[in-house]
């Protein structure tokens, strides 16, 4: 299971694998047509971003730490 913190965004066809952690604050957007995977045990600590544009495919592999 995820952890989403209240003031983390979340939008479109986002996987987040177990045990990932959003920090407040951070964002994962994936628009119209794409769509994000993220594997297991990844960070996105405050203010983070990822994005997918349009019709892309975004794969992120296990146990990454996205900091700004």
């Amino acid at each position: 299971m995820a952890v989403c913190c209240k003031t983390s965004k979340v939008q479109g066809d986002v996987t987040l694998g177990d045990g990932c952690v959003l920090h407040p604050t951070s964002r994962v957007h994936a628009a119209e047509g794409a769509s994000i995977s993220i594997g297991a045990g990844c960070v996105l600590e405050e203010l983070s971003v990822i994005e997918a544009p349009p019709g892309a495919s975004v794969v992120i592999g296990e146990g990454n730490l996205f900091e700004v």
